[in-house]
């Protein structure tokens, strides 16, 4: 019985329990020597009980050290910390901080993590510890990139990249490359980030480190993506999945899997799409990594939305928004607003809508985030659109414009396109609409984007019928239906 156990252990000796922990230990090293680290935690507990310092250390790391491989966070944190108790070497004390700081900062603990980081980068620093300053230095820029503070995020992923470069710290330096040109993906800058990213994969490849030329291709796909490059940012990211499935990397292979379902919601395949989210979010819960489950929230949401399922889908979004303010996750928190806004103008709630989006843009112009602002303010114009406020709606659609432009974004410089024909047919410019129509269909055509197609022979049907174009109105008839059976719409 589980309590007569308890009973007796609490009436031994605590001199014979050390004694007991040390024998228990010893046994398992001889007669599991073939498969020790299935015992890591076992031993771990066993020899500090029993007062064997030596052993402790050594099994309180490796079992600190699975426990991170299998993600279990919290038990990892308690392992290091232990550890830390027991360490005399403070450069050794700094490596297992930094591994403490890394978990909070996939678990959503960015404060926590921004402070431990900082510590450890103040004591490398006063050391003059390079090899150590150019390490915490990214991970530090990587948690107040998490939180938003990008100017002092490129500060320190800047010295991660001259430090290492200098020092010849070839694999930090490939690092800070990525931590760069993911930023340069949010300010807007997709030329200077490839650039970062090529030189990774230059470098990953002649190095032989498949592993980690994962996340490189993913980045790449990204900026494709961005560029409205679809083909392409799918191969990349396929890519990426190719390398996860051969090296199982659990936490890698649900970023790509979320980038793939995001192109399927492009392309109108709803419920794959669905249904790879919800594979992704299981395993974000399983893994521990809020950012992601907040994201992968939001995903969902967004695939409801597009199904008309408004109520499922403001509540994905209020979770995405409740994890996003809880963690401090700025990027995540404005994203909510913005589908939020969006929900509310499906529903025809306008002020709401505008209301949220104007929560979304305060942070995105807080953050400089150009290519997010570009979405807002399309929604914005949309709205505008709506409520038949046609001169803001321009206004929006323009600023937006501006940022494609820059950006190459050619997919959401053509939706644009779109709002700005509906205009031209609201204020009866049929010519002018017919030009931004031309431009877009062959965008969305390259890329099998069914969903805009759809939209845009809806504004083609009203175009012809306004002139009494029968023939070309029965053919826009006829295109709007194979592409709503291709989204599988019922409009």
């Amino acid at each position: 019985h589980i309590l007569s156990r308890e009973v007796t252990y609490e009436s031994i000796l605590k001199s014979n329990r050390k004694i007991i922990h040390g024998v228990a230990g010893q046994m398992i090293e001889t007669h599991f020597k073939e498969r020790l680290e299935n015992f890591y935690y076992d031993l771990a507990t066993h020899f500090d009980l029993s007062g064997n310092i030596e052993k402790t250390i050594e099994y309180l790391e490796k079992a600190g050290q699975q426990a991170v491989s299998i993600y279990d966070n919290s038990q990892a944190v308690t392992f290091f910390s232990r550890l830390l108790e027991l360490l005399p070497d403070e450069k050794k004390k700094m490596d297992i901080e930094f591994k403490i700081g890394r978990i909070y900062t996939l678990t959503g603990k960015w404060k926590e993590s921004e402070a431990l980081l900082q510590i450890i980068y103040d004591k490398a620093t006063n050391m003059n510890d390079k090899k150590r300053m150019a390490m915490f230095s990214g991970a530090l820029g990587h948690s107040l990139y998490l939180q938003g503070n990008f100017k002092s995020a490129r500060c320190y992923y800047e010295e991660q990249r001259d430090i290492s470069e200098k020092e010849e710290m070839l694999k930090e330096w490939a690092a800070s490359l990525g931590h760069i040109g993911n930023l340069d993906i949010d300010e807007g800058h997709l030329d200077i980030a490839m650039e970062c990213f090529k030189k990774q994969e230059k470098y990953y490849t002649e190095s032989g480190m498949k592993m980690e030329l994962a996340p490189v291709y993913s980045n790449m796909a990204t900026v494709y993506f961005r560029q409205g490059k679809i083909a392409v940012a799918s191969d990349y990211y396929n890519r990426q999945l190719k390398i996860c499935n051969t090296y199982d990397m659990k936490h890698e292979r649900t970023k790509s899997l979320g980038n793939l379902a995001i192109i399927n919601m492009i392309q109108g395949n709803h419920d794959d799409a669905l249904y790879i989210f919800q594979e992704v979010l299981d395993v974000n819960h399983e893994i521990g990594d809020q950012q992601a489950i907040a994201k992968s929230l939001g995903n969902i949401g967004l695939i409801h939305n597009r199904l008309q399922n408004y109520e499922s889908a403001q509540d994905y979004f209020n979770q995405m928004l409740e994890l996003s303010i809880r963690i401090g996750d700025q990027q995540s928190k404005a994203s909510a607003y913005c589908s939020i806004g969006i929900v509310y103008k499906h529903q025809c709630k306008y002020k709401k809508a505008i209301d949220s989006f104007n929560e979304n843009l305060k942070i995105l112009e807080m953050l400089k985030i150009s290519s997010a602002l570009a979405n807002t303010y399309g929604n914005m114009a949309e709205t505008y659109m709506e409520t038949g406020n046609f001169s803001l709606a321009r206004e929006y659609l323009e600023k937006t414009q501006v940022i494609c432009r820059e950006q190459s974004n050619t997919r959401i410089e053509s939706l644009n396109l779109c709002n700005l024909a509906r205009i031209d047919f609201y204020e009866d410019k049929y010519k002018e609409a017919l030009k931004k129509i031309d431009q877009a269909y062959p965008v969305f055509k390259n890329i099998d984007s069914y969903p805009d197609l759809y939209r845009c022979e809806l504004i083609l049907l009203d175009i012809y019928r306004k002139n009494d174009k029968l023939e070309n109105a029965i053919e826009s008839i006829t295109k709007a239906k194979e592409y709503a059976d291709k989204i599988g719409s019922n409009t």
